[in-house]
């Protein structure tokens, strides 16, 4: 199939137009699953700021973590150093970050599995 320059330039338009309303989709879309996300308490951990939460690359979503692979399905939910404010609660405090407040879908380098909670 041989395209002659107006029909190339089209085709080239249309895709770019393509690409770019895709990225937006997707860009929309995690702003969206992120306003779903439970509020973050006063004394939570801050992933941004130098401490023990940086030292140990902690962020509040497994998704976004970067650190050295963990077992499929690792989270600080079931992670041995979690405790949980109040059952239902999605925060709770970690001995690794401070004892301060991580988010039960967060993860960080020293994560250990905990025996009574399954993954």
């Amino acid at each position: 199939m041989k395209l002659n320059r107006r029909e190339f330039i089209a085709s080239s338009f249309f895709g770019v137009v393509a690409a770019t309303l895709i990225g937006k989709a997707a860009w929309m879309g995690q702003a969206l699953a992120a306003s779903f996300r439970a509020p973050a308490p006063k004394d939570a951990a801050d992933p941004t700021k130098p401490g023990p939460a940086k030292a140990m690359k902690y962020v509040h979503h497994v998704a976004e973590y970067k650190g050295p692979p963990k077992k499929a399905g690792a989270k600080c939910l079931n992670c041995l150093q979690f405790k949980p404010a109040k059952a239902g609660e999605p925060w709770g405090k970690c001995a690794m970050v401070g004892n301060k407040q991580v988010y039960e879908d967060g993860m960080c380098q020293v994560w250990a599995a905990n025996p009574k909670v399954p993954i």
